[in-house]
């Protein structure tokens, strides 16, 4: 598991948009401020990196390619996600 503040909020600078991640002890949710996601989230790792994998909607999933570009203390401060379609998003830590 990779270490992650979970009581942060993270923003998208160019759209805005903000990701907040809960902890084992609240079932492993999300809040993905506007683009009205709402569900569960889980990182795995195989040889082609590293992977945020949400869930939302009862029943739609998306995975994420996630690289760090920022720690502090070993805690995660920003990161890039990049869709399928190639599509990437950089969150910082508010």
């Amino acid at each position: 598991m990779l270490p992650f503040p979970f009581a942060a909020v993270f923003r998208d600078a160019v759209s805005g948009q903000t990701i907040r991640f809960y902890p084992e002890e609240e079932g492993y949710k999300f809040m993905w401020e506007g683009t009205g996601k709402l569900g569960t989230w889980r990182f795995y790792s195989n040889r082609q990196g590293n992977y945020l994998e949400i869930a939302f909607n009862y029943a739609r999933e998306e995975t994420y390619l996630f690289t760090v570009l920022q720690k502090e203390e070993d805690v995660i401060t920003a990161f890039r996600i990049k869709d399928r379609s190639g599509r990437e998003q950089e969150f910082r830590k508010v």
